[in-house]
């Protein structure tokens, strides 16, 4: 109550302040135009200086700039209260930010004219104040128009750069480099299910037989798990004639053999590079009764039918996830997961090709976040479990690297 009462009486004086000038222009410009009219002065202005016209004017506009900066300065009062008061409601902020705006185009009129001649009516400052409103609101209209065409502008930059990323980002492969083969298992490829990575079967995996155990240097703490290699025999009698490639994927480690000589049976020993092939894939580049050949190899982009696979292990506190059937560069070096009702969670590396989370995620749809360890390329696979996710279980996604 005592806040309307001060509005009140603030209201009330500045009227009274607004009637009292707008009758001290007009008794001036009545006598201007009078004196104008007949050419002749009052005989007893200049010996009567405290009742002086000029002087009344004078303090009417002096006045008049006292409103208009008490207007101004209650305005911003207001202004400063509201930004507490109005919880989001902007609005009532926008009405009174446009009137202080008016205030300080009246007061701009004010300055520049009527303190600067003293004689002008305060009639006279309506057009000088309407110019300033116009100018204003044309401003403003050009500025939003500027806003508008750069943010357009900002969009198309955007769009062209997400594109340049995005084919960045693809991989394309790495140079050739010098190592050496042997293969383990038969030609069904039994021995070679499962492995460091986590794939578990492989052909349920979509890897099938055209794998390799990669030695402790090339294995990489398991970020190579999913990488991709074409092969072929080299300075070899046992090679296949015209030396032919084959690719491989890399979902096993090839342990070192300390107790052999790394040239004599410790193929795998660090820090030799070497490929320890599935038979299948060995009887593609050479005769199986060599043991072991010297090759060229090199990464490759990873083909891969369809999206992102994730095997589900764990528990309700405790979330393993295997990812498997990646294309691109087919690695991955970080991974965050998604509740429909949490934020993103980052999850630890585990081993191999598998991520951890140490979250109750129960009853949520599950979303992930992956970033390829090569190419640094990230992409989100959205909903890939539904919320009756369940561990033992492999999700299917729609994203993929490229």
């Amino acid at each position: 109550m005592a806040i309307e009462k001060d509005d009140s009486r603030s209201r009330f004086f500045q009227g009274l302040t607004r009637i009292f000038i707008r009758i001290m222009s007009l008794l001036y410009c009545a006598r201007k135009g009078s004196v104008q009219g007949t050419g002749k002065r009052m005989k007893n202005e200049s010996s009567r200086p405290g009742t002086s016209w000029k002087r009344i004017r004078r303090f009417a506009i002096q006045l008049q700039i006292r409103v208009s900066l008490w207007d101004s300065m209650e305005i911003e009062g207001k202004i400063g209260s509201l930004g507490f008061a109005m919880n989001g409601n902007t609005e009532d902020l926008k009405a009174i930010m446009g009137f202080r705006e008016d205030m300080e185009c009246w007061r701009q009129s004010s300055f520049e004219q009527g303190v600067a001649k003293l004689d002008m009516p305060t009639i006279a400052l309506q057009p000088i104040y309407t110019t300033c409103i116009l100018q204003r609101d044309i401003e403003k209209t050009k500025k939003e128009k500027m806003d508008q065409s750069l943010y357009s502008k900002c969009l198309v930059i955007l769009s062209v750069m997400g594109m340049i990323g995005t084919s960045s980002a693809a991989y394309a492969g790495g140079p050739w480099r010098r190592a050496s083969a042997t293969f383990y298992g038969d030609e069904t490829a039994r021995e070679t299910m499962g492995g460091a990575c986590g794939y578990g079967n492989l052909w349920n995996s979509g890897y099938g037989a055209a794998t390799s155990a990669l030695s402790t240097v090339l294995f990489n703490d398991g970020y190579s798990c999913g990488q991709c290699f074409q092969i072929r025999c080299v300075s070899s009698p046992n090679c296949y004639y015209g030396s032919p490639a084959t690719v491989v994927t890399a979902t096993n480690i090839c342990p070192p053999n300390w107790g052999q000589n790394s040239n004599n049976g410790g193929w795998c020993n660090p820090p030799r590079a070497h490929f320890d092939l599935t038979k299948p894939a060995f009887m593609k580049i050479a005769n199986w009764k060599a043991g072991i050949i010297p090759i060229s190899y090199r990464r490759v982009a990873c083909k891969r039918t369809g999206g992102i696979r994730f095997k589900f292990e764990g528990n309700g506190y405790w979330l393993l996830v295997y990812v498997m059937n990646v294309g691109g560069a087919g690695d991955i070096k970080t991974m965050a997961v998604k509740g429909s009702r949490t934020n993103w969670i980052n999850m630890s590396h585990n081993w191999g090709a598998s991520y951890q989370a140490f979250s109750s995620l129960y009853g949520q749809s599950l979303s992930f976040r992956l970033t390829s360890y090569t190419t640094r390329q990230t992409i989100y696979a959205w909903n890939a479990a539904p919320a009756s996710w369940s561990a033992g279980q492999t999700y299917k996604s729609n994203a993929n690297f490229s």
